[in-house]
């Protein structure tokens, strides 16, 4: 039966609320050739890779960065100049960051150059 549901919608199972049962996300796989690292994504995910792929078909490539240092060390600044901000004043200091800051979605990659 999921194997029939599976042929009829074809990519867009990958937006529809049987994702969320994770029993099923192998048998996708298979029948559709995608990785079951998308069907674990949020929703918004999902739909970003469906519209990549049938829009543009483009290749998707997920990365993971860590930035690691001393405190008062730039870490805060290089990220900010890494997603684009310009050069800041010395004298307006950046806000202490408490804790731990995670950020998602910051860069694609399309024809081999590195975008925001």
């Amino acid at each position: 039966m999921y194997d029939l549901f599976i042929d009829k919608l074809q990519l867009d199972i990958i937006t529809h609320c049987t994702v969320s049962d994770e029993g099923i996300h192998n048998r996708i796989s298979k029948r559709l050739n995608i990785p079951e690292e998308i069907l674990r994504e949020d929703i918004d995910a999902r739909e970003r890779f469906l519209k990549n792929f049938k829009e543009e078909n483009v290749k998707m490539f997920r990365a993971r960065g860590m930035i690691v240092g001393c405190a008062g060390a730039g870490k805060t600044t290089l990220l900010s100049k890494l997603h684009g901000g310009g050069i800041t004043d010395e004298d307006e200091p950046t806000e202490t960051t408490i804790g731990l800051e995670v950020h998602e979605d910051l860069f694609t990659i399309k024809e081999k150059k590195l975008t925001e």
